[in-house]
């Protein structure tokens, strides 16, 4: 039997953004493309957030035989809980307005020295969704994010730019499946790192311009993307399947069940049935 890790109940989140500060990162997200730090879960719990993901990973390859890193919002409930978080759901209505769905969560990992890196990208570049501003997906520490062990980066402003021609280069250190790029000249260009804390995220939208570098630190970067739509948008890539978000729940769009145990029958096969949809990936952009 695997330990479970224990995991903050959803009342012990940060509820919701503080109504005073609401109107400011709005205004941040719509000037830059991205916006944080968001407090998602608060600091005396944040320590959990790794053993969360290492217990997670042991399921996996007790129920699966491998990794599974797309979706595990589908096959654990701490997962489910994080994805769905009072503070996370706040910030992206704040900018997307009040009907959203959850599109995909899934782990970005660069282990320590590995030379793992994320190319200049626009996420919307891929993912058959549209209007292309109606997509924000929350990025969540799980381990350290700094400059030292690989955070994110931003172009300022670089969502102003519509959707950008990408390269597709198959890069092998490159997380990116496709390793889809944009030349970015990063001496002329306005970049932001944004680093954060265990249970921070930031939030940015699909036509943010945003990569990586190697981790160089001596831990393993570990982050939970977690990405909403607005309930108008359009999967052009077929009929999508996604997880409704507090009763909405659009007839475009095909429903998710959320797990009632780690990897139970039930949960893996709702997560087999997402995998070939649009949403997810094929189980192929994260490694």
């Amino acid at each position: 039997m695997i330990a479970a890790a224990a995991m903050p109940e959803p009342s012990d989140f940060a509820t919701a953004l503080p109504m005073t500060d609401t109107s400011a990162f709005a205004e941040r997200y719509r000037r830059d493309g991205f916006a944080g730090p968001i407090r998602i879960v608060p600091p005396e719990r944040s320590g959990e957030l790794k053993g969360m993901f290492e217990a997670y990973e042991a399921h996996s390859l007790a129920a699966r035989g491998r990794t599974s890193h797309i979706k595990p919002h589908l096959v654990d409930p701490g997962f489910a809980k994080l994805a769905l978080s009072p503070a996370g759901k706040a910030a992206v209505r704040a900018v997307l307005g009040p009907e959203i769905l959850l599109w995909s969560t899934g782990f970005f990992i660069k282990a320590a020295g590995a030379g793992r890196f994320v190319s200049w990208h626009q996420d919307a570049w891929d993912w058959g969704l549209t209007p292309h501003l109606g997509i924000a997906t929350l990025w969540l520490a799980l381990t350290p994010s700094t400059v030292e062990s690989g955070a994110v980066r931003f172009v300022r402003g670089s969502h102003a730019r519509g959707l950008v021609r990408h390269e597709e280069t198959f890069g092998a250190n490159n997380i990116l499946s496709l390793g889809q790029s944009i030349p970015v000249n990063e001496d002329a260009e306005d970049i932001a790192d944004v680093e954060l804390q265990p249970g921070e995220a930031s939030l940015h939208n699909g036509l943010a311009i945003h990569g990586g570098g190697p981790n160089r630190s001596s831990w393993d970067r570990i982050g939970l993307t977690m990405t909403f739509i607005r309930a108008d948008a359009v999967q052009h890539k077929g009929r999508d399947l996604v997880t409704a978000v507090d009763g909405c729940r659009p007839d475009r769009f095909d429903y998710e069940s959320l797990p009632v145990e780690r990897f139970g029958p039930a949960e893996i096969a709702m997560l087999k049935e997402s995998l070939r949809r649009p949403s997810g990936f094929g189980d192929m952009t994260v490694k």
